[in-house]
Order: structure tokens, then C-alpha cells, then sequence
């Protein structure tokens, strides 16, 4: 922002000397900013992992990962193509095989993709592929 040998212009948070955030007012320097110590919970693979291989099917891995706009959709497709192959007809069936199938595919390409939701979920973002 400012180099530590000029006065910075205008009032407002500015990096200090020593790197460190600190208001300064216009006519001097105040205190410095307040540093957050407050515990983050970081996101594991092995977790999440675990998540997908146990409760994948109801989407527990995705709500685990912040993933909540697509994690809803595991449980409804589960319930859905269970409900849809425990019918006794056979047009409701193969309904029931093709959700099942477009499961299926999803959870393998999410147990690819784990390691970029994991960072994602920790604040090092990449690219979703």
C-alpha cells in the first residue's frame, strides 16, 4: 500500500513497517488491527472421503464440504430411484436404473474431485474442472 518511509494519504487501514495492519487517521498512526485467533476448522480429505464412502448416496460428503446448492440433490435422487425400483412396474423400474446410473456416475466424478472441493471448502481456491 505505502512504503514505510512516507506518510500514507488518506485515512484508513495501511501495512506498516513490520507488515502489520494499522489505522492511521490522517495526522498519526493508531492502533493496529485486531488479529483473529479465533480456531478454523479446516476441511480434511480423509473425512470427506470417508463421508463419500459411507453416506455418499445421501450426499453427506458434499454437506460436509459447504456444498449445500448440490448436496440436497443426493437424498432426493437416492429416495427417488429407490422408491422408483421397488415398484412392481417395469416402466418405473428402468426410471429407477437411470437415476441410479446418473448417481452412480456423480459420485465417482465427486471421489475425483474431493482433493479442489476440500481446498475450496479451506479458502485455497481452484479451478472445479
Amino acid at each position: 500500500m505505502t512504503s514505510p518511509n512516507t506518510t500514507p494519504p488518506v485515512a484508513g487501514w495501511h501495512v506498516n513497517a513490520r507488515g502489520q495492519q494499522q489505522w492511521w487517521d490522517g495526522s498519526s498512526w493508531g492502533p493496529l488491527a485486531p488479529q483473529h485467533s479465533a480456531p478454523v476448522s479446516l476441511k480434511t480429505r480423509t473425512a470427506a472421503n470417508l463421508l463419500w464412502f459411507f453416506l455418499g448416496g445421501f450426499g453427506a460428503h458434499r454437506f460436509y464440504l459447504r456444498r449445500f446448492g448440490t448436496a440436497w440433490m443426493f437424498p432426493v435422487m437416492t429416495i427417488t430411484q429407490a422408491i422408483f425400483l421397488a415398484s412392481g412396474y417395469p416402466s418405473t423400474r428402468a426410471i429407477g436404473i437411470g437415476i441410479l446410473a446418473v448417481l452412480v456416475l456423480w459420485l465417482f466424478i465427486d471421489l475425483w474431485r474431493i482433493p479442489i472441493l476440500v481446498d475450496n471448502a479451506n479458502g485455497t481456491p481452484r479451478p472445479l474442472y
